[in-house]
């Protein structure tokens, strides 16, 4: 598993920048988190290979300086265990302003230890990252009780108990640097696609999580392609939940791939609070937790 693996993340990043970030016993070096001229040739060659993959074209490449998201985790992979992390959250690309390749929402261990400290706010409770992603998540993974011992009693080692579930990556795993107006000068559906059915599958394969969340329309319409032809049953619609302000979320499915069962989960953007999903993440979270519990995809 452990060359299985390596072979995976090399392939899409190349030895020097999975070194950089990777140590041995598979946990990030959260130093090396977010890496700017140092990983510039890295990325320039790992670019060029994706070429020769067929998913981007030399004029494409030649337009831009390039940045990578490498996967994101707390503690090791545990290789020996079933499920290397329980939860996988699959996002859009990266989004990189000024480095040449980073960890997908800076998920690593200093990173936390730094940036998931415990605060209330206006009675919300909330954890103290630059994104609304951590905060979504733990709402959706934990019940008010385990909240209110997380937050209002600022127990900073429940959190990393939920934190330590979660493997975050990316559909596609780079993208131009820079603003992210860039994308309209490419065909970027289709290059994200094709990103997403050359890796995704056997990414999935690897990590191997108990459930696996799409997050966001774009994702959910590739993890469907992927997935296609095999069977699924339906477990949770939109329907089943109140209030949801959406026709399209949330949708919870058990997949039977080579003959084991996955579950599922097609979810509103996990990564951003704007006026269309604020009523999930404020209002709706809560009765969701409660039907994932009751379904058993939660426990305590």
């Amino acid at each position: 598993m452990k060359e299985k693996l390596k072979n995976h993340y090399t392939r899409k990043f190349g030895e020097t920048i999975f070194n950089d970030l990777v140590s041995p016993d598979f946990r990030l070096k959260a130093e090396n988190i977010k890496r700017k001229g140092y990983g510039k040739e890295a990325v320039d060659n790992q670019m060029a290979l994706m070429i020769n993959e067929d998913l981007i074209s030399e004029e494409q490449r030649s337009k831009f300086n390039w940045a990578f998201d490498f996967p994101g985790w707390i503690g090791e992979l545990d290789l020996n265990k079933e499920h290397r992390k329980e939860i996988m959250l699959i996002q859009l690309e990266p989004h990189v302003e000024d480095y040449d390749y980073q960890v997908v929402y800076e998920l690593a261990e200093s990173t936390g230890k730094r940036e998931f400290g415990i605060q209330e706010n206006n009675e919300k409770l909330i954890t103290r990252s630059t994104r609304p992603i951590w905060d979504n998540m733990t709402r959706l993974l934990t019940s008010q009780e385990q909240r209110i011992d997380i937050f209002k009693n600022k127990n900073t080692s429940a959190l990393y108990s939920i934190l330590e579930k979660i493997y975050v990556t990316d559909m596609c795993h780079f993208a131009p640097q820079g603003p992210t107006t860039l994308l309209n000068q490419l065909p970027w559906n289709k290059i994200r696609s094709a990103v997403a059915r050359k890796f995704m599958f056997e990414e999935i394969e690897l990590i191997n999580p108990k459930l696996l969340i799409a997050s966001g329309l774009p994702v959910i319409k590739a993890v469907t392609k992927i997935l296609k032809g095999n069977s699924r049953k339906q477990l949770l619609n939109p329907s089943d939940l109140t209030p949801n302000n959406y026709k399209s979320f949330p949708y919870l499915y058990e997949y039977e791939i080579r003959g084991k069962k996955q579950l599922v989960l097609f979810m509103p953007h996990v990564g951003t609070i704007n006026p269309s999903n604020g009523t999930f993440w404020r209002k709706s979270v809560d009765n969701f937790n409660i039907l994932l519990r009751e379904k058993g995809v939660l426990v305590n």
